[in-house]
């Protein structure tokens, strides 16, 4: 991705950037989220 002058990333434009790999996801994304008793109750 592209940085701009302050600093945010800009969206990947596929016609231009299809060559660029995809970035990987950090680690913590892959967590699971960890449920209470209350959503198990909500969910059933």
């Amino acid at each position: 991705m592209t940085l701009v002058p302050d600093g945010r990333r800009l969206l990947r434009v596929e016609a231009r950037n299809a060559a660029v790999p995809i970035e990987r996801k950090p680690e913590w994304i892959k967590t699971r989220a960890r449920m209470g008793p209350e959503y198990t109750e909500l969910k059933s």
